[in-house]
């Protein structure tokens, strides 16, 4: 598989970084709300809190500015403070993705989070890993990839990538395309029908999930307000990594719905990363909401 870097990587950011980690009083996390930033620092916080390290967790638009703000961080403690994101990263002790490193931040939490003896969900670096817009198995994702396809927890096939088993509600509120049909479900279910494609995942063989990924790729790259931006977009959602045991049916899907929380409540994604219960019902409804 593929493993390709813009930039150098520094091998012992991670160790130093969880070194520092491992031994600070409290932790402060400010991530950027994004997808990417968002897996980071659910990564981040689930490593954490398996090693009983106290922290806090804060996303904004703006976090390297909330940070810099002595209202927002008490200049009187001596935590260690981590600036998750891929804009200014000086003000914070320490930065994921560090300056001179251009993988997605969740590649770079995975690894800190190896460092401090703790597995990384895989599924959700991986997500984060496609939020920033980068291909599972590249720029340093190749090990988290090797380890969900030898785990058996993703299988790549053919169709696209969606968040629930419902293609339907999938497709409509996709936020991976946009076409005529998208927020419209009743035109996904039309469509669904004119190509005798079922609606439940579990019921499509290869030749239906063919059909509907061509058709949704023509229908998106040829509409009338298309530009050549959307049918390259379109790309990012065929031929998906389906999740066998996942909170979401793809990771292209778990990255659509990061991206959805980091826009609407970025609170909700670090709650699904540390596995609280009812969050992925409420997540989709928040990802339908940013959809529609």
């Amino acid at each position: 598989m593929s493993e390709t870097h813009t930039q150098p990587v520094d091998p012992d950011a991670a160790a130093t970084l969880a070194t520092a980690l491992a031994s600070a009083p409290f932790v402060r996390v400010y991530g950027h709300a994004d997808g990417d930033s968002l897996a980071a620092a659910g990564l981040l916080a689930v490593a954490l809190q398996a090693r009983s390290l106290p922290f806090q967790i804060h996303v904004s638009d703006d976090p390297a500015g909330d940070l810099a703000d002595p209202e927002t961080e008490p200049v009187d403690d001596d935590s260690l403070t981590v600036l998750v994101t891929g804009g200014r990263r000086d003000v914070a002790d320490h930065a994921v993705p560090p300056a001179d490193d251009s993988r997605p931040a969740s590649v770079v939490a995975a690894a800190v989070s190896r460092e401090l003896g703790v597995a990384p969900d895989p599924l959700l670096a991986l997500a984060g890993t496609i939020a920033a817009g980068s291909i599972p198995g590249t720029d340093g994702s190749g090990g988290l990839l090797e380890t969900a396809e030898q785990s058996g927890l993703v299988d790549r096939r053919s169709g696209l990538a969606v968040p629930t088993a419902n293609m339907a509600d999938g497709v409509a509120h996709s936020t991976l395309v946009d076409a005529p049909f998208s927020g419209d479900i009743e035109a996904v279910e039309q469509l669904l029908a004119d190509l005798d494609c079922p609606v439940d995942a579990a019921d499509y063989d290869e030749d239906a999930w063919m059909r509907l990924a061509s058709a949704v790729a023509v229908e998106t790259s040829t509409s009338e307000p298309s530009t050549p931006a959307a049918a390259e977009a379109v790309e990012t959602a065929l031929r998906p990594y389906a999740t066998l045991n996942g909170p979401f049916a793809t990771l292209g899907g778990y990255a659509d719905v990061l991206s959805a929380l980091a826009a609407e409540t970025p609170g909700l994604a670090i709650s699904l990363a540390l596995g609280a219960p009812g969050i992925t019902d409420e997540a989709l409804d928040t990802w339908r909401d940013h959809a529609s």
